[in-house]
């Protein structure tokens, strides 16, 4: 019995663990797609378009790449719980 209490202790931590972790990288990507939305629009506010296009060209290659290591993440997470 004792053991079986330490593995489904240990499974909780790994899920809280798991979900904090989650919750920090939505958290990252709302925080980046704030920053480039900002920054096209201080672009466009002084007529700059084409400051305003690579801002969010910037801007959303490096939200994808913040969704692509949540997305290894979930599915490091996933293996880990089967």
């Amino acid at each position: 019995m004792k053991v079986q209490n330490e593995m489904a202790t240990k499974i909780t931590l790994d899920t809280i663990e798991a979900a904090r972790s989650l919750k920090s990288f939505t958290s990252g990507i709302s925080a980046l797609t704030n920053g480039w939305k900002a920054s096209e629009a201080a672009h466009k506010a002084v007529g700059d378009s084409l400051g305003a296009l690579k801002a969010k060209f910037d801007g959303i290659g490096n939200v994808i790449e913040v969704q692509k290591q949540k997305n290894r993440r979930v599915k490091k997470s996933s293996r880990r719980t089967r």
